[in-house]
């Protein structure tokens, strides 16, 4: 196919460097900065990609990266929008959807029984099990667009940058330049992001001149109070101004006091038979194409237009070399319509078909008599069809924060009245090049002054604003159909899934005349293009069939991305805070293997977990347990504040003495675990688990002011380190640095005592979660490394060494203990996670009681049980499903082998009616059933004379 000219002249392009990539194996030439769209249309490429339902060809359309004519993979990944993804060097560019190539497609035959595939034909004659069973094999193999290299890993590694401003503004055109600036001079601290590479917006490739937007990007990329992201593509916006864009391979979390939408607007394609063929495009998609990538999109051109910028670009692109062989307008003549001197105007006109095979060759055009009928039909030779029609505002991010838009004479309008958020320009249904920078202007001059800055002239701002909105110009065309005849099924409304305009009318006509219910049945809007490009068409199809006007049919919901966004992305690694122990470091030089643990880092083992797990049962050992939640709780309503948040007794606690205990929110399900001592009358010491210690500190905290009780909440877990000595000769080791008197008698099982270890003041708390004789020792952390050393020093002799946590949470396990958020759920309770007796129902009040009242009354569904294997040599992996007629009715939540017992034991959720010591069920793990018995807990020391001893 003869190329055509490559115009070397695009505002992104350096002619003087040139690139080269493979498409489907060839060599293609391209100049650094042009589209692989571009470049591949320069080499004489028509055809982009084959449509998904009928195979029709389908070339470029809007070289915005908005339709899905474009899709291919590079690079391996699938579905690139070509049109807007620059050349590189190197790169493997192959099509997609399309076997053997893209010029033959052997698909393409089912484009030839079409009314064989009417809309929803899957729902009406495969439903059946059988029929459907063979539909889906044949459509999954047949549907879809790229292919997914399964085994691909991303070839950049992604991140989150968090960034916070106070003015963001989306959009580098006219209005959004305007709106930065004048936020930026007022003194507010603005980012702007813009998806392409140069500031200017729409003013890059229109042909329009402004003079004094060129000044404003000049100005906006030198100003101390303003920050420029370039090639950054928002995609969503979440509640508290939470904007979500990207950045190459970075993905930006932007906090904004206010933000300002400026994203443009954008061309509806019309409707008319054959409307999807290559050769047909945007008029923006010319500009872009020529003045942007240089590449001349044809040589004879005629422009469909609805309004008066349609004479406009026939001028720009006979500027451009093109030769215009008519303009067709369906308006009548009117003095505002210019008429070109070298070409003819066709006023009163309809396209009605588009003709050729693979690439557009001519389009048929009737003028539309005052009768309403159709005159004699005229052949116009071409090879490229311009459709300037009139914009609609590029709102998807506006939509999803609930801005909602109307048509009010002819023009559309934003509610503006959202707390810090506005929009302007095109975005806002301004299209008047004056008005977008006026408007723009006066949002950014109200952001800076919602932030407490003066803003010089805005009275005087706001006073042009009013005059400009006093003589509005309309601005929204009546419809882009044109007259259509009962043959005419090639009249595509969705491009993305081959949705033609019959389509629709024929789900209306059966029920689906809810614009929601409408997109679901027919698809449309549902594809890559998301409803950019087919969602007004769709709307006036449905207006016009159920005889509403357009404003009652409304809009589909707008969810993000609202440009497309790569899951690696999505997936990008999470910079998160990470926390350190007092003893970290004598960890790491110890060869510790490493565990995330929440924000903390954790050993995991410092050799063979297995080991460790004797050495605590035979001999000694000890574990830095600082990640701990340590609060204390000091006053009058201490005992009171306990009382309500524990489902368990805290008021009649002794002094000296400990208690586990279990808090619940106000639904009854658990929400920590941990060991409460009393240390006076009014002054108590809790442990929270590690996950959730600032989480309980703040519940502390809220609910002693919901109720207000004389108590305070102290967070004591980074000021005080805490170190577990347990194992039979824990004792002798302990007593070697203190005076305090270890015995049973004097120091029982859960109690607390304060005493001087090796010279420093600690709290001692005598707990058995590992199932041994055990202390923990909490002190201030400035002291952790000098009390650890010690402790390792005195026990040298009797063999002590540090354990990590895998060993402790084996030896957790032998005990039957769980951990909160391991074991339980976010609909766990108390009384089906094994700890009932823990619940006081005599307490007058504590959160959860009345859900764990009812729950009790109608029985609990399900139990978390101790379990051994039946096999040996069997473990099941944590989160395999506990089935049942090959159905899943529970889960593994722990398992480990013992050491201690030579088994496979674990923890499972099972139905309570299996769940009684001796019933048998089966673990699913990597296809095989595995069988299990429930066994009674705890499996180690049932009466617990180690720990108490």
């Amino acid at each position: 196919m003869e190329s055509v000219t490559s115009l070397q002249s695009g505002l992104l392009v350096d002619a003087n460097r040139k690139v080269s990539f493979t498409f489907d194996g060839k060599t293609v030439s391209a100049l650094a900065g042009q589209s692989i769209g571009a470049a591949l249309y320069a080499s004489g490429v028509r055809i982009f990609s084959r449509s998904f339902k009928y195979h029709r060809p389908r070339g470029l359309f809007c070289v915005a990266g908005e339709c899905p004519n474009c899709l291919m993979q590079v690079d391996g990944r699938p579905n690139v929008r070509i049109c807007i993804e620059p050349a590189r060097e190197g790169q493997i560019v192959r099509h997609q959807n399309a076997w053997p190539s893209l010029n033959f497609d052997v698909l393409r035959v089912i484009d030839k029984f079409d009314r064989r595939f009417p809309v929803g034909f899957y729902y009406k004659r495969y439903y059946k099990p059988l029929t459907w069973r063979l539909f889906e094999t044949a459509a999954r193999r047949m549907a879809g667009l790229g292919t997914i290299d399964i085994h691909a890993a991303p070839d950049q590694k992604t991140e989150v940058e968090h960034l916070q401003t106070e003015v963001c503004v989306v959009g580098g055109g006219p209005a959004g330049l305007s709106a930065a600036v004048q936020a930026a001079e007022a003194g507010a601290a603005v980012f702007l992001i813009d998806r392409q590479p140069r500031l200017g917006g729409h003013l890059l490739f229109d042909g329009i001149e402004l003079p004094e937007i060129e000044p404003l990007a000049v100005k906006l990329t030198n100003h101390p109070r303003a920050r420029v992201l370039s090639n950054t593509a928002a995609f969503g916006l979440y509640e508290g101004n939470l904007l979500t864009a990207f950045q190459e391979n970075r993905l930006l979390k932007i906090r904004a006091q206010q933000i300002i939408i400026c994203t443009g607007g954008r061309e509806r394609p019309f409707v008319f038979q054959n409307n999807d063929l290559p050769g047909i495009f945007l008029a923006r998609g010319v500009e872009r194409l020529s003045r942007l990538y240089g590449v001349q999109a044809g040589k004879r051109a005629v422009i469909l237009t609805d309004h008066d910028e349609g004479a406009r670009v026939a001028e720009e692109l006979a500027g451009l070399g093109f030769q215009i062989a008519a303009v067709v307008d369906p308006r009548p003549v009117s003095e505002k319509s210019r008429v070109g001197k070298d070409w003819e105007t066709l006023f009163s006109s309809v396209v009605l078909e588009a003709r050729g095979g693979s690439h557009l060759q001519g389009v048929r055009t009737a003028q539309v008599q005052v009768d309403g009928t159709l005159g004699q039909a005229t052949d116009i030779h071409c090879d490229l069809l311009c459709v300037a029609s009139s914009l609609v505002p590029v709102n998807e991010l506006l939509l999803q924060a609930g801005m909602r838009f109307q048509v009010k004479e002819g023009r559309w309008v934003a509610d503006q009245s959202m707390p810090g958020l506005s929009a302007a320009g095109a975005a806002a249904g301004t299209f008047d090049l004056a008005g977008q920078v006026l408007e723009g202007k006066l949002r950014g001059g109200e952001a800076a002054t919602a932030l407490g800055y003066t803003v010089k002239n805005l009275d005087k701002t706001n006073k042009e604003w009013a005059a400009f909105l006093a003589n509005p110009s309309p601005v929204v065309s009546g419809n882009v159909f044109a007259h259509a005849n009962l043959n005419d099924r090639k009249r595509f409304i969705c491009l993305c899934e081959d949705v033609a305009e019959h389509d629709i009318e024929q789900a209306v006509s059966e029920g689906f005349d809810g614009i929601e219910t409408l997109k679901r049945y027919s698809t449309a809007g549902m594809g890559p293009c998301q409803g950019k490009i087919c969602t007004s068409a769709m709307r006036e199809v449905c207006a016009r069939t159920t005889n509403r006007d357009l404003a009652d049919i409304g809009a589909p919901t707008t969810r993000p991305p609202c440009v497309p966004v790569t899951l690696s992305v999505l997936a990008a690694d999470r910079h998160h805070p990470v926390r350190r122990t007092p003893l970290h470091h004598w960890h790491q030089e110890a060869g510790a293997k490493w565990l995330d643990a929440g924000l903390w880092k954790r050993p995991e083992s410092y050799s063979d977990p297995a080991a460790e797990v004797q050495l605590v049962r035979t001999r000694a050992g000890i574990i830095d347990v600082s990640t701990l939640g340590k609060i204390d709780v000091i006053g009058p309503d201490a005992a009171e504040l306990l009382e309500r948040v524990y489902v368990n007794h805290f008021a009649d606690l002794l002094l000296g003495k400990a208690r586990y205990g279990v808090m619940c929110n106000e639904d009854g399900i658990i929400f920590d675990d941990g060991v409460g001592a009393r240390l006076s009358r009014d002054h108590f010491f809790l442990t929270a688990t590690t996950g959730n210690a600032e989480l309980v500190f703040q519940w502390l905290e809220l609910w002693k002011s919901t109720w207000k009780l004389n108590v305070s909440i102290i967070q004591q877990t980074a000021a005080l380190a805490a170190i577990n000595l347990a194992g039979p000769k824990a004792r002798d080791i302990l007593s070697a640095l203190t005076t305090q008197d270890l015995s049973t008698g004097a120091f029982p099982y859960m109690s607390i005592r304060e005493a001087d270890v090796a010279g420093v003041r600690c709290r001692l708390l005598r707990v058995g979660f590992v199932g041994e004789l055990s202390y923990e020792v909490h002190c201030p952390s400035q002291f952790a490394w000098h009390l650890w050393e010690a402790l390792l020093d005195a026990g040298r002799d009797l063999g002590l060494r540090p354990f990590g946590v895998e060993a402790q949470r084996i030896l957790r396990l032998e005990k039957g203990h769980l951990i909160i958020g391991q074991d339980t759920d976010a609909l766990s309770t108390p009384l089906d996670a094994g700890l009932p007796g823990m619940v006081r129902f005599d307490k007058p009040l504590f959160h959860g009681k009345a859900p764990l009242q009812r729950q009790q009354q109608r029985g609990v569904r399900s139990r978390l049980v101790g379990f051994t294997m039946l096999k040996s040599g069997t473990s099941p992996e944590e989160g395999c499903q506990v089935v049942n007629k090959d159905k899943p009715v529970g889960r593994v939540t722990s398992s480990r082998f013992s050491p201690s017992l030579g088994q496979n034991i674990g923890l499972a959720w099972v139905p309570a009616a299996r769940a009684a010591v001796g019933e048998r069920f089966l673990i699913r793990a990597n296809g095989t059933d595995l069988p299990a018995i429930v066994t009674q807990l705890p499996f180690y020391d049932p009466e617990g004379a180690r720990l108490k001893g």
